[in-house]
């Protein structure tokens, strides 16, 4: 029931993204810093535990203009999946920062086991799973990582992942320049 429950959630959450546009919800200005320790804290207490090992690296000075909710689902959606895909004992690094062009960049890097090439494409795919007997252990919706593309084109932003096997994962949302 539980796991129904969070697919239909994740369904609503999709379809809600998909059908609007920002204009209609077009988000304050956020103060991310504080989001991101808030839900760094959290997931350390409840889903990382003593497990994974998550290292902030946060530019406070760093706003940006977003739909709060939105905002917390992305950040949320990747940290969880860098825990849930990595394993015990492995760190989770959480970069907030500006880059040169101005725009603001969320990073979540883990050293976990990596993603092949031919996977990369097709990740932010509905129900995409890379090892689908593994997603049924560490559960997930398989729809995350949509939400976070959807959230990301809705706030005229770009999600980039870079991975290779044994090297772990980067996932890069980046929003434009504030």
């Amino acid at each position: 029931a539980k796991c129904m429950q969070s697919i239909l959630e994740d369904l609503l959450s999709l379809s809600r993204l998909e059908s609007g546009d920002l204009s209609e919800k077009s988000g304050g200005r956020l103060n991310a810093a504080t989001i991101l320790r808030q839900i760094s804290g959290d997931m350390q207490k409840t889903v990382a535990l003593d497990t994974h090992n998550i290292v902030l690296e946060i530019d406070d000075t760093l706003a940006l203009r977003a739909v709060e909710s939105e905002f917390n689902s992305l950040a949320v959606n990747l940290i969880r999946n860098a825990i849930r895909h990595t394993p015990e004992g492995t760190s989770i690094q959480i970069i907030w920062q500006r880059m040169e062009d101005g725009r603001a960049c969320l990073s979540i890097s883990d050293d976990g086991p990596g993603i092949e090439a031919a996977h990369l494409p097709k990740l932010t795919d509905r129900f995409y799973r890379v090892d689908t007997s593994r997603s049924r252990d560490s559960g997930g919706t398989g729809l995350g990582l949509s939400i976070v593309k959807h959230i990301m084109q809705r706030h005229g932003g770009s999600l980039h992942i870079e991975s290779e096997p044994g090297n772990g994962a980067t996932f890069t949302a980046c929003f434009p320049a504030f």
